[in-house]
């Protein structure tokens, strides 16, 4: 049975026709909308617009906006990108986390970097500034796990950024108080008596509860100092 095809309205015909030619149709007089730019306007407005959205209560239900000139434009958003250094393997990032999305407010960085400037960054004081432990990993080639868990068990000021390993010269004692060897470090000490090193290092800060390690009494050299 054939069916007889559909007539369309006029005012259908006209929005068909202008879809296909682009004219004023705002996903495509523009000529972005398969760019990766125009991919990172929309997730910018559906963030603050759309509470639909996973992440909507960290921008939109913070008051977060998008200002007028970029929410209904999205070739003057792009153009604006472009001149301000956009490329693909960088995300829009606010400088203020509590700022609206504003061409004074945003620039462009590496992806990797984003997470340093979130509400819940981690910041210390380090020489008079406070700086996101992401920053001090660079800096000071200091794992960030390595700060986080200092700072759990209470350390701060000066200490929190001293050198995660300092090798110290360790002795070997027996039980008679004879010097077995001189190790260069806990670590080889461990190795070559095949203990381990927590057991060492703690006979060698006195909070082992056996006080030696592989039948032997562990120091520092120099442990007075």
């Amino acid at each position: 049975m054939l069916h007889k095809r559909r007539k369309h309205s006029d005012e259908t015909k006209r929005k068909i026709s202008k879809a296909n030619s682009g004219e004023n149709h705002g996903m495509y007089k523009h000529g972005l909308h398969l760019t990766k730019i125009y991919g990172v306007w929309c997730r910018m407005k559906r963030r603050c617009d759309d509470p639909r959205r996973e992440n909507y209560n960290c921008y939109g239900g913070r008051g977060i906006k998008v200002c007028d000139e970029w929410k209904n434009n999205a070739k003057t958003f792009c153009d604006w990108a472009y001149a301000n250094g956009y490329r693909e393997n960088l995300s829009i990032e606010r400088i203020d986390v509590n700022g609206d999305y504003t061409p004074i407010n945003c620039t462009f960085i590496p992806i990797s970097k984003q997470a340093r400037n979130r509400r819940n960054t981690i910041r210390i004081k380090y020489n008079g500034y406070l700086i996101s432990t992401c920053d001090i990993e660079d800096s000071l080639g200091m794992k960030r796990k390595t700060i986080t868990d200092r700072m759990r068990r209470g350390w701060a000021g000066d200490k929190l950024f001293r050198p995660a390993s300092i090798k110290r010269k360790v002795l070997q004692i027996d039980e008679s108080g004879n010097i077995v060897a001189l190790h260069e470090s806990i670590k080889s000490a461990a190795e070559c008596v095949n203990g381990k090193s927590t057991g060492i290092f703690r006979c060698c800060k006195g909070t082992y509860h056996r006080h030696t390690h592989r039948g032997f009494i562990w120091k520092y050299v120099n442990q007075g100092e």
